[in-house]
């Protein structure tokens, strides 16, 4: 990062609160909130079906994978906005 970007950066974090993300970290945000949509879908999906009364082959296991996945997702957005967050300490 150039001293530039890093000064407008600086300034950005002081006028709005909230530090500004790189560009590798908006990615890993989109690409980790696109795959939890996708994760939403699937229980939504999963809930329409319990509460027509089919089970639809759905097993504790599977709502398990699902919860492994959001916990996943939450701790690399929290990683990453730790990240963001350090670099103005």
């Amino acid at each position: 990062m150039t001293a530039n970007a890093l000064a407008v950066d600086i300034i950005n974090y002081h006028i709005t609160g909230h530090p500004a993300l790189s560009n590798s970290e908006v990615l890993a945000l989109y690409q980790f909130n696109y795959q939890l949509l996708r994760i939403g879908r699937n229980l939504n999906q999963i809930a329409r079906h319990l509460d027509a009364g089919e089970s639809g082959g759905i097993i504790t296991d599977e709502i398990r994978q699902l919860r492994t996945i959001i916990d996943k997702h939450t701790k690399v957005v929290q990683e990453v906005m730790q990240a963001s967050n350090m670099r103005f300490e």
